[in-house]
């Protein structure tokens, strides 16, 4: 079981939670943005995405531009 923690597009900490059937399907790639696909869960006042499905996208480092 995997465990992810992201800031969403308004600044906001968003956890993920990935069984093993799940992380193997779709493994995490490095750091960057994913695009990601699941149930949202509600645990003890805590909001979770069990993920089904992510994908890292592609994006180009600023540094890399200048």
């Amino acid at each position: 079981m995997y465990f992810g923690t992201w800031l969403d597009m308004e600044g906001e900490w968003l956890d993920t939670i990935h069984f093993p059937d799940a992380g193997n399907r779709n493994p995490f790639t490095g750091p960057g943005c994913y695009l990601i696909h699941g149930k949202v869960v509600e645990e003890y006042g805590f909001f979770s995405i069990e993920t089904n499905w992510m994908k890292r996208l592609k994006y180009r480092n600023l540094d890399e531009l200048l």
